[in-house]
Parts: C-alpha cells; structure tokens; sequence
C-alpha cells in the first residue's frame, strides 16, 4: 500500500494527501496496522502530524493506541501514551469511552496513574453507566 510506504519512509506529506483523498476516519485501523506491522516509531511521528493539522480527541486517542499497543515495548511508550489519553478526555470530556481506556495505565505493571486517580475515574464511569460489565479492580470496590 502507498501509505504505508510514504509513512515509513518519512514522506509525511505524500502520506497526508493519500489521506486526504480517503478520509481521515477511513484510515486509523490502517495506521494501527501499520504499526502493528511494522512496530515503527515513523506511525506515531505521523499521527503526531495528523494531530498538529486536527488536533481532535480522537487523533489523541489514536496516538496513545499507537503507543500502548504497538509500540509498548518502545521505552517511555506507556508514558507518552497516557499524555495522549489524557488529552483526550481534556479535548472531550463527555465521552466515557476515553475514561475507561485511562484505566489501562492503571492496570498495566508500571502503574502510571494512583489508586486515588483510578477511585475517582473509576466513580465517573459508573455514575454515567452504572451497569458496566468490565469494571477494573478498583471499581469492583464501589459496588
């Protein structure tokens, strides 16, 4: 695939405009593929420029996935990852799906976010869907 190729070789403006002809909702899972391919640093530089010309919620989300999945091994991913979370709910902070992906970096062996974090996210999705079949850990306390 061209995208594919215009991304790891840095041809990020070449790659933008594939983009722009498929549309950016189109092409997440295929950059997610990408990285999981080719466990490239050169994906999350891309969506990194996709973020500074749409700067969404979801473009922050993408980035953090990127990271916390394929890239995980990558020293410092977990960590850069969690700021994408976090921007996230910060640029929609009514959509709950972002909250509950946030407790990932609690559940993960580095432990990037505290007990008291983890309580009071973990409160706000169950205040929103009290009927969540998933609950980490912690939210398993609050029931």
């Amino acid at each position: 695939m061209k995208l594919k190729e215009k991304i790891l070789t840095g041809e990020f403006k070449e790659a933008h405009k594939i983009i722009d002809d498929i549309g950016i909702n189109t092409i997440k899972d295929k950059l997610l593929d990408i990285a999981y391919d080719k466990e490239s640093i050169e994906v999350y530089f891309f969506v990194l420029t996709l973020i500074e010309k749409h700067e969404t919620s979801e473009m922050h989300y993408l980035a953090s996935k990127v990271l916390s999945t394929a890239l995980c091994h990558t020293k410092g991913a977990y960590n850069a990852a969690l700021y994408h979370a976090r921007k996230s709910i910060q640029l929609a902070p009514e959509d709950i799906s972002y909250k509950e992906y946030l407790l990932l970096f609690y559940n993960i062996p580095e432990k990037l976010i505290s007990d008291n974090e983890a309580l009071k996210i973990s409160q706000k999705i169950l205040s929103v869907n009290p009927n969540n079949n998933d609950p980490p850990p912690i939210c398993r306390t609050l029931r």
